[in-house]
């Protein structure tokens, strides 16, 4: 087996608070490695167009300015193109294990692991030209390919509205941008919502730029609006848009609309196969699936030495993201002792400007939620789990025999077993069950327990001395 690399901090997550929390570690004077599973730097965010295969692109010259260092600097070592499918502590600090067959040794580790999608399934979603928003952002931004040239994009969540816009300035047709919640009565009188909005003037105006880039090509926006049928021979020929009753249970109109693509997806979940592998404390999310590390200010987990930053402590945006980064990487370059080096802005501002920036995602994340009627589209044969075919029938079925959590129904009906480990089917797989079964989803519990966190051949497991 390779010797494993050595560094005093580790980075996993090369996107805005991975970035930042390498910035900020080497700055102190830190040995880092920072690892990606992309071939460039930047996340979803900031990603950069992957221009050709192979060695010599730049994997920093797309990056704002502030992120250029890092491919220059000596003190970072870049793992790109490599996940880290298990992660533990050892002796004098954390192994991580990489999907190359390569190891790291650090010191300390920083999660910025980021978040994925969550998708409701619909009848038609396994057609070619149903994916999620982040996948048609990521066609665009790394390949700069059009996911589609007539396009719905619909779920809910501010999310929407960059992908939308996004794809009319490259040329697409966006023939409905639908959101399934409402702005429901008295929700802006709440305490803190109206005051968290106000919080963030620049994300307003970002806000209102993509409504305006919309309008301009008047796009139609429905509020109240959900995709919950497409169909086609071989693809995605039509889209169906119903708009939904109250708590989603139904739907009063509906109407059948031309396009070859549409984008659904409603929010984020966050990644916490590592977080849980290294013994960090979590908070369930209330009224969403899965959970969120619990930080401390200085983005410290309940596990010493692992700090982390960006969405896997809770769906905040890039802004707070980049800002978690910074205070994660300055705790664990403290951590493994280095306090000299390039000075950054004070902390104290720092955590003022994350404050607003948390504030607001908390007051847009009351402005909608997933209405507990959702499953009112699916039918008997609408797969819920994609990899191992697993229709709505077999999940109720599971329930009604007596599974009542995830695990017990991922052992009658095998959804959550495939490739993607339950990524893309778990967290809709808690709502239907704890729908189903008439429980909290706290106590349905999730699929992101796992010793393997990332798919990688035997050979590799073999040769690492890894789990198992």
């Amino acid at each position: 087996m390779t010797p494993p690399l050595s560094v005093d901090v580790a980075v996993i997550g090369g996107g805005p608070a991975g970035m930042a929390a390498a910035s900020a570690a080497t700055g102190l004077g830190c040995r880092v490695g920072l690892v990606d599973s992309y071939p460039l730097l930047g996340g979803q965010v900031h990603r950069q167009a992957w221009r050709r295969l192979g060695a010599g692109q730049d994997p920093v010259a797309g990056l704002p300015r502030r992120f250029r260092g890092l491919g220059a600097d000596p003190g970072v070592r870049l793992h790109l193109g490599s996940s880290v499918w298990h992660a533990r502590q050892v002796t004098g600090g954390f192994e991580l294990l990489l999907t190359t067959g390569e190891s790291v040794h650090a010191g300390a580790v920083v999660l910025a692991t980021g978040a994925v999608e969550l998708v409701l399934p619909f009848p038609g979603w396994d057609l070619p030209g149903a994916m999620t928003p982040g996948a048609a952002q990521a066609l665009l931004k790394g390949q700069g390919r059009l996911a589609g040239r007539r396009v719905v994009v619909a779920g809910s969540g501010p999310f929407l509205l960059p992908v939308a816009a996004g794809l009319v300035r490259a040329g697409a047709t966006v023939v409905a941008v639908a959101e399934a919640s409402r702005l429901r009565p008295g929700v802006l009188g709440r305490p803190g919502v109206w005051r968290g909005l106000s919080s963030s003037p620049a994300k307003l105006a970002e806000g209102a730029g993509y409504l305006s880039a919309l309008l301009r090509r008047r796009v139609p926006l429905l509020a109240g609006w959900a995709v919950t049928a497409c169909r086609g021979r071989s693809q995605v020929e039509e889209v169906r848009l119903s708009r939904l009753a109250p708590d989603w249970a139904g739907w009063d109109r509906e109407r059948w609309v031309r396009a070859d693509t549409c984008c659904v997806g409603y929010g984020f979940v966050p990644s916490m196969e590592l977080a849980r592998a290294l013994g960090c404390g979590e908070r369930p999310r209330r009224g969403l699936p899965g959970s969120a590390v619990v930080v401390g200010p200085d983005q410290s987990t309940s596990t010493g030495g692992v700090f982390a930053a960006g969405e896997v402590c809770g769906i905040s945006g890039a802004a707070a993201a980049e800002l978690e980064g910074l205070l994660a990487g300055r705790a664990a370059a403290c951590w493994v002792g280095k306090r000299g080096g390039r000075p950054g802005p004070p902390t104290a501002s720092v955590r003022r400007r994350l404050a607003r920036q948390r504030s607001f995602a908390v007051a847009l994340e009351q402005l909608g939620r997933i209405g507990a009627g959702w499953t009112a589209w699916l039918e008997d044969e609408t797969p819920v789990c994609r990899c191992e075919e697993t229709t709505w029938a077999k999940v109720r079925q599971a329930v009604g025999a007596g599974a009542r959590d995830l695990r017990g129904v991922r052992g009658l009906t095998r959804a959550g077993m495939g490739y993607c480990q339950g990524r893309v089917c778990g967290p809709a797989l808690a709502l239907a069950v704890a729908g189903l079964a008439g429980r909290g989803l706290a106590e349905v519990g999730d699929l992101a327990t796992r010793s393997i966190a990332w798919p990688v051949p035997l050979g590799t497991i073999a040769h690492s001395a890894g789990p198992g």
